[in-house]
């Protein structure tokens, strides 16, 4: 097998599609930070503190 159907292989086995890889291309090209890069998960309750009381104001408005 080529290189070539070697690496079709593996990104069929891990549901990768030739657009998610140009996408990435773009974004990397217009400085984009690599998707490891970006954290992940909830965000920090002291984030979220100032965002709501920021709601409540308006809410008493």
């Amino acid at each position: 097998m080529s290189l070539k159907g070697e690496i079709g292989a593996l990104f069929r086995r891990e549901g990768l599609y030739a657009s998610r890889l140009a996408t990435w291309r773009k974004q990397r090209d217009h400085g984009a930070p690599p998707p490891s890069a970006v954290p992940r998960g909830r965000r920090a309750k002291q984030a979220l503190a100032g965002e709501n009381q920021q709601r409540r104001r308006r809410l008493l408005r």
